[in-house]
């Protein structure tokens, strides 16, 4: 939307941004329901509203089936929402914990009909407060549900893209090879950025569809094992034997053992 004359875009994010745009950013924690306040009352009336933030604990799984991280979670969208004045139009993300991905199996393929989690213990919570006590939107409200949005992101806990190209490029500037880290092979689709943002584009521009729910995938599926000799030719690297291994102590065990990752030991 940003660059169409149609279109007036104010961003919101804690942090400052690091790259350019048309809209107008402002920064705000939406957990500090008083700055919250200070900050957005003076914006005026928003027609539309794409919701997009998430809090996550450091301990990031553990996190997903904590009440607290989800009250939080809820907390911020409703500061945001009573913050501002009642809008037309409000776009909620949300992706597969509203289905109870992350608290076991589910059944293949997922329905929309398909029993969901309880809500205390799920992202779902958000919809259900929506759905029982929103009232400062004033028309619809459809559920985007992308998989793994797949974009430019620096800085972001949630890109899983900027995650592998990380983990390429230390390897490769090491000397070592692609190695898979592991994981169960489960059957999984991503979401392209751009595909994703023309879909809330298109969202805003309808009426009357309200309180429905989008998944928004590239429409093909994947393995990450599969797909692991396309990522490491992207990198122009050979692929090594598979290791299991946690990227995140793996990194770590590089930063503590003192490693100049582009260029053998400090």
């Amino acid at each position: 939307m940003r660059g169409d004359a149609d279109w007036s875009v104010v961003a919101l994010s804690r942090r400052s941004l690091d790259f350019p745009t048309d809209a107008t950013h402002v920064s705000v924690d939406l957990t500090d329901r008083i700055e919250t306040f200070e900050t957005l009352g003076f914006l005026g009336a928003f027609t539309h509203v794409v919701y997009a933030a998430l809090y996550e604990n450091e301990d990031l799984i553990a996190g997903w089936r904590d009440t607290h991280q989800i009250d939080i979670n809820v907390g911020m969208l409703r500061n945001l929402l009573d913050a501002i004045e009642p809008s037309e139009h409000l776009t909620l993300l949300q992706g597969t914990k509203a289905y109870g991905a992350h608290l076991g199996p589910m059944l293949n393929p997922g329905k929309e009909w398909h029993d969901r989690p309880p809500a205390r213990i799920s992202i779902g919570h958000r919809r259900i407060w929506f759905e029982n006590e929103l009232t400062q939107v004033d028309g619809a409200i459809p559920y985007c549900d992308p998989r793994i949005v797949c974009g430019l992101a620096a800085g972001s806990p949630m890109n899983m893209t900027l995650a592998i190209g990380v983990f390429a490029a230390i390897s490769k500037a090491m000397g070592e090879p692609l190695r898979f880290p592991g994981g169960p092979a489960f059957v999984t689709q991503a979401t392209d950025a751009r595909l994703l943002g023309r879909a809330v584009r298109w969202f805003g521009a309808q009426s009357g569809h309200g309180n429905e729910t989008y998944n928004i995938t590239n429409g093909d599926e994947l393995v990450w094992r599969s797909v692991w000799s396309s990522i490491a030719d992207s990198f122009e690297m050979a692929v090594g034997d598979d290791r299991p291994m946690s990227l995140a102590d793996e990194m770590l065990s590089y930063r503590q053992s003192g490693m100049n990752w582009f260029g053998g030991s400090n």
